[in-house]
Parts: structure tokens; C-alpha cells; sequence
């Protein structure tokens, strides 16, 4: 195995596998929060671009939503680091998730995700293909 010189966030790009420090990629505004895609097809870093996967960290502020919405053709998956949320499916059910849960949406399927909590709520977000 080859060491690499000096601490990750200093390292050389490399070619093949990545490793990538999720500080270093920079959140974006959207409209039910903030979100970083750290590989996929739109991919900040390179190195981690995929047409496979796409893997990205999205925080819900108190009191913001990501409405009903459909994505077509593509699994998403959530896995909650911080906080808590609401999560709604097509029929109107709703139930909380918090720290431990997995969110599986499938392909196609109506959802919504709200934070009517006083933290915010950070997940990582998998969605397989990944966003083009």
C-alpha cells in the first residue's frame, strides 16, 4: 500500500479510488436547505464522478421542507446524522425519523421530507443513478 504524504486535505489528486474529506467540498444553497454532493455525476471534487451512485449530505434548517416531489427512475436513500424529521409518502402517511434511521424511497415514488424541529437535520443522501 502506498502512504501518501501529509494530512488528507493536502494530498495529490489521484486516479482510481479517492478519498475525500467532506469539509472540503463546500454546501449549496437549494431550496429546502443546503446540500454537497461529494461523488456523482455532478460531483464537486474530481476524481469522484460516477454514473453509478450519487452520494451528497443534505441539511434541512428548523422549520424548512423539501415538498412533494417524484424522482424518476431513481432509488433515493436517506441516512440521518443529526437531528430529526418528518417524512410523508404518497398515501399521506407521516413518520418522524431521527439519529439511526434509514429513509428508503423507492424509484418513482411520491415523498417529502420537513424539519418542524428546533435543530437542524443532516442526512446523507444515496440516489442511485445518480442526478444528471
Amino acid at each position: 500500500m502506498l502512504a501518501m504524504p501529509g494530512p488528507p486535505e493536502r494530498r495529490p489528486e489521484v486516479s482510481g479510488n479517492a478519498v475525500v474529506l467532506a469539509d472540503a467540498v463546500p454546501f449549496e444553497k437549494v431550496e429546502w436547505g443546503l446540500s454537497k454532493v461529494l461523488a456523482g455525476a455532478s460531483a464537486v471534487l474530481p476524481g469522484v464522478e460516477s454514473d453509478v451512485v450519487e452520494f451528497k449530505i443534505t441539511e434541512y434548517p428548523p422549520g424548512y421542507a423539501h415538498l412533494g416531489h417524484v424522482h424518476p427512475g431513481q432509488i433515493e436513500i436517506l441516512w440521518v446524522l443529526s437531528g430529526r424529521g418528518v417524512h410523508e409518502d404518497e398515501n399521506g402517511n407521516r413518520t418522524d425519523f431521527g439519529v439511526g434511521h434509514l429513509v428508503y424511497i423507492p424509484a418513482d415514488s411520491y415523498h417529502a421530507n420537513h424539519n418542524p424541529f428546533d435543530e437542524p437535520l443532516r442526512v446523507v443522501v444515496v440516489k442511485v443513478p445518480p442526478t444528471r
